[in-house]
């Protein structure tokens, strides 16, 4: 039965956008049924499409009057669903397609969300910088929905998902109220609002304009194409080449089906068929590290059993590689008319085993799987191409996706890394998170959304929502609850390791370890993990991720909240909140884990964390150079690009004389990497002027006398700070109601 929109909406609607930007007829409707995800059909009641950033609002706020729920859409490029709008209004964003500023100096762009992902790096590249997360659907996928999703992408392995590069992100509540979210940049910023609202699949808001962070393009670029007789064998030397401490920009995997049906289709691009499956590995930097980095990664392709290694010529040759890859779920519609694209990640040691078994699956149903993926964070996108008009054929599908999943949950994955849960996932959600868990998530979403008007029916199961359903937390709750979490603690050694698996570089350990200990426990497999705020090393994991402590090397490798992939917290209501995981990529469900970081005891107590590890450089140096206003520019020059270094700081000049130089300012800079590149980043810095070798030792001084120049934190507003003590309340211990004796 169809839903009836008041005809007083609609008429202030069409009012607001003009009548030739407002659907409300059936068949004008039918393109906005699916996403791109075909199995799933749900038509919107009506659709309106705002052309400026007035309109979105105004429409916004007719909504709230109207108590209308509605569900934000971007290019409809989805794949779980998440955009469907089934008899609610259905809210377009696609004609919000300004980039408003470049700021060349500071590398960022404040985009509207209906700009094509791809169009903004061709508008920047110019300046010599590139937007780094680049979702197969670049081409056609929106900013504003890459950060519903938190989208990644090929390169993501290197440079992070969208979550990394949103600086802020003005926002349009469901109730229609404007605030701006920023990332956090100074210690004790409170809650992550904007780390939990990107990925939030348009449950919390709708973003008015993004403030993106663009990234220098590489100074060279080395593409690999690797062919293999068995998937395992592929899989295994992408754990070898990530264990051997080079990152590469991006490293995929497809197997024969894929190779195939690229092969025929006119994205062809020369992959060997008679393969079993091929690795695409990319690395890029500094003229001097790539070429050594690609080196080893062909001697570990071949050591793994690789027949031949191929390398891109020019980029055209590039270009050609990377089209067969992004194009391959396209060339899957010459195999069937209908594709299932699942996405779920596993830990990077369990790629093999797993692989294996999905084989098994699809042999056992009867189907082709097709893997395409990114093999280098453990990602997978097993698609099986159907006939969906085959009752019999449809029902293996599903059966063969539900044991794939189940199979990933238990190889201590999780059921999304990039696609987002929308409404194919939610099934699989009471597998994964504790049932005070999904209720800290239902929490989190009313802060946001009160009224559960945007998205409805996403993500979380609705019967999750204790609070929402009038029950308090008891023994006696009516609903039925989850199986035990997958991410069950092991008990503790007496170090306080929970779990370290230095082949996936994760490490789980109680909050009580300090960061020197954990350096210590890290550095037998030549590991480390980058938290390195200012202070000493006797801080405590905990205390790190409590108060969101930042340091000198957090722009290059990272701060709390790009470290931790996953939390356990004791909320003030004394519930344990299971968040996150150990894989790399993770967007199943809403985002409690960087939420906490930085948020201090408004949240509850964090009691132990997954963090990421890097393998330590191979090389590293310290260099001194006397500072003057004349050298500034230049060496700020060489810190920003394809030689930038671990950290760099201007220090004053009595630390300069603790350090043993003459007490004027200095730079001081930090490098790693490998020995080429190092050599050659020594050399650049000192050209700029007399540069001094240091002790490595020189950086427990700078960072215990730092921080030398303290940012500030951006200005808040009172939209959002209502939105701050909400999300806090959410975690408050409950209010018993009053009694009142006569």
């Amino acid at each position: 039965m169809r839903v009836s929109i008041p005809a007083a909406l609609v008429a202030e609607l069409t009012r607001i956008v003009g009548p030739r930007h407002i659907l409300t007829r059936g068949p004008s409707l039918i393109a906005y049924e699916s996403d791109a995800l075909p199995g799933y059909r749900q038509r919107p009641a009506l659709a309106v499409f705002p052309g400026t950033r007035d309109e979105t609002i105004a429409v916004v706020r007719a909504l709230a009057a109207h108590g209308a729920p509605f569900v934000a859409r971007g290019a409809g490029t989805g794949l779980s669903g998440g955009a469907l709008a089934g008899d609610v209004t259905l809210l377009g964003l696609q004609r919000l397609k300004r980039i408003i500023q470049v700021d060349v100096e500071a590398r960022t762009a404040l985009v509207e969300p209906g700009v094509v992902n791809a169009t903004l790096t061709t508008a920047v590249a110019q300046f010599g910088v590139h937007y780094a997360p680049d979702p197969s659907s670049q081409t056609a996928c929106t900013i504003g929905g890459n950060v519903a999703e938190n989208a990644g992408g090929p390169h993501c392995l290197k440079y992070g998902v969208t979550l990394n590069h949103v600086l802020a992100a003005t926002v349009i509540l469901p109730d229609g109220s404007i605030t701006t979210l920023h990332a956090p940049t100074t210690d004790d910023a409170g809650p992550d609002l904007l780390g939990a609202f990107v990925g939030s699949e348009g449950c919390f808001g709708v973003a008015l304009d993004v403030t993106v962070r663009l990234t220098p393009d590489p100074e060279a670029v080395r593409t690999l194409l690797a062919d293999f007789m068995t998937v395992e064998s592929a899989a295994r030397c992408t754990t070898a080449i990530i264990a051997a401490g080079i990152v590469p920009a991006a490293c995929e995997l497809m197997d024969q089906p894929t190779i195939r049906a690229v092969e025929a289709s006119i994205y062809a691009a020369g992959y060997p068929q008679d393969a079993a499956a091929v690795l695409l590995v990319e690395v890029d930097g500094s003229a001097a590290a790539v070429p050594a980095d690609a080196a080893i990664i062909e001697h570990l392709c071949r050591e793994h059993g690789a027949r031949q290694v191929t390398v891109a010529i020019d980029g055209v040759d590039r270009a050609r590689l990377w089209q067969g890859r992004k194009k391959a779920f396209g060339a899957m519609g010459r195999v069937a008319p209908h594709l299932v694209v699942q996405d779920a990640v596993v830990p990077r040691s369990q790629l093999a085993d797993v692989l294996t078994r999905i084989a098994e699956i699809g042999t056992r149903h009867r189907l082709t799987v097709c893997n395409v993926f990114h093999a280098g964070d453990g990602n997978l996108h097993p698609n099986i191409p159907y006939d969906a008009n085959d009752p019999d054929e449809s029902a293996r599908v599903h059966d063969a996706m539900t044991e794939i999943m189940a199979l990933c949950i238990a190889a201590g994955g999780t059921i999304s890394g990039e696609h987002g849960v929308g409404l194919d996932k939610i099934g699989y959600m009471e597998s994964l998170f504790t049932a005070d868990t999904l209720d800290a998530m239902c929490r989190l979403r009313g802060a946001f959304d009160p009224e559960r008007r945007a998205n409805p029916g996403k993500v979380v199961p609705i019967h999750s929502c204790r609070e929402w359903h009038g029950l308090a937390r008891s023994g006696t709750d009516a609903l039925p609850m989850p199986p035990a979490p997958v991410f069950r603690a092991l008990p503790p050694s007496d170090d306080g390791v929970i779990e370290y698996i230095p082949s996936d570089l994760t490490i789980t350990v109680q909050a009580g370890v300090t960061l020197a200990e954990l350096d210590a426990i890290t550095a037998a497999y030549a590991q480390w993990c980058p938290l390195l705020p200012w202070g000493d090393d006797t801080v405590t994991v905990g205390e790190v991720l409590r108060r969101g402590l930042r340091g000198p090397a957090n722009a290059a490798l990272g701060a709390p909240r790009d470290l931790t992939r996953g939390l356990t917290r004791i909320d003030q209501r004394g519930v344990t909140i299971v968040a996150g995981g150990r894989v790399v990529k993770n967007v199943a469900g809403f985002d409690l884990t960087r939420l906490a970081i930085g948020a201090g005891d408004a949240l509850g107590t964090i009691t132990s964390a997954t963090l990421r590890l890097r393998a330590k450089p191979a090389v590293r140096a310290a260099l001194a150079i006397a500072s003057s206003a004349a050298d500034r520019a230049a060496w700020h020059a060489f810190g920003r690009g394809p030689c930038a270094p671990l950290a760099a700081e201007e220090i004053p000049a009595a630390v300069a004389a603790e350090l043993g130089f003459a007490a004027t300012p200095h730079l001081v800079v930090w490098i790693g990497g490998n020995e080429a590149h190092v050599a050659a980043t020594v050399a650049a810095f000192a050209r700029v002027g007399p540069a001094h070798a240091l002790p490595e030792s020189a950086w427990r001084v700078v960072r215990a006398r730092g921080p030398f120049v303290r940012p500030v934190a951006p200005a808040s507003d009172p939209v959002c700070e209502a939105l701050r003590a909400r999300v806090i309340a959410a975690f408050a211990p409950l209010r018993l109601p009053e009694t009142h004796h006569g």
